[in-house]
C-alpha cells in the first residue's frame, strides 16, 4: 500500500492538494509562490553610442511576479529571495552601416560588468547579441542591470527586439 501525504493508505485514497512551499527529500522545493520572475523591455527605440557601455532603459514590463524589477527609476532587478537565477538578455538592431562592428549585451551585477554576450557584424547585417545563464543573487543587496555596447558605429536598439528577463531557478 502507498502512503499518501496525510497518512491515508490505499490505492483508493482521496486526492491531496499541497499548497505553499513544500520541501521534498533531497532539497527540492515545490510550489514557491513568492519566487521572482520578470520580463522587461524599453518602451521606445534607444540609441547606443559607439565605444560606450550604455544602460538600457527598461521601462515596460511584461510581468513582474514579486515586484523585484524597477521599471521607473533604476531599471534593475533586485530580488528579495536568495538563490540562483536564470537570466536572459537579448538585443537586436536593424542593419548597421559600419563593417566589423562588435556589439555586446552585458549583464551588470552590483554596478560592474559581470558577463558578456556578443557578435561581430558586417555592413548591412542585423546586430544580434544575447547572454543567458545562471547568476547567484543574495536576496538583499545584489542587483542586475542590462547594458549594450557597440564598437565602431552607433546603433538603434529596437524596443521590439530587446528584452531582459529572469526567474528564480533554485533558492539558496
Amino acid at each position: 500500500m502507498t502512503t499518501i501525504v496525510d497518512g491515508t493508505t490505499g490505492i483508493n485514497a482521496p486526492a491531496q492538494t499541497i499548497t505553499g512551499v513544500s520541501t521534498l527529500t533531497g532539497g527540492f522545493t515545490v510550489g514557491a509562490t513568492a519566487a521572482p520572475a520578470f520580463s522587461a523591455y524599453p518602451s521606445a527605440t534607444a540609441t547606443i553610442s559607439s565605444a560606450t557601455y550604455t544602460k538600457v532603459i527598461l521601462n515596460t514590463e511584461d510581468f513582474d511576479t514579486a515586484s523585484a524589477f524597477d521599471s521607473t527609476t533604476n531599471y534593475r532587478f533586485t530580488p528579495l529571495v536568495a538563490g540562483y537565477y536564470q537570466i536572459n538578455l537579448v538585443a537586436s538592431t536593424p542593419q548597421i552601416a559600419a563593417a566589423n562592428t562588435n556589439s555586446y549585451t552585458v549583464i551588470y551585477k552590483n554596478g560592474s560588468a559581470y558577463k558578456y554576450g556578443g557578435t561581430q557584424n558586417s555592413t548591412g547585417q542585423q546586430a544580434n547579441s544575447s547572454w543567458s545563464g545562471l547568476v547567484y543573487l543574495n536576496g538583499s543587496t545584489d542587483y542586475l542591470e542590462m547594458y549594450v555596447y557597440t564598437s565602431s558605429a552607433s546603433i538603434s536598439l529596437s524596443s521590439t527586439y530587446c528584452n531582459f528577463s529572469g526567474f528564480l531557478a533554485r533558492s539558496a
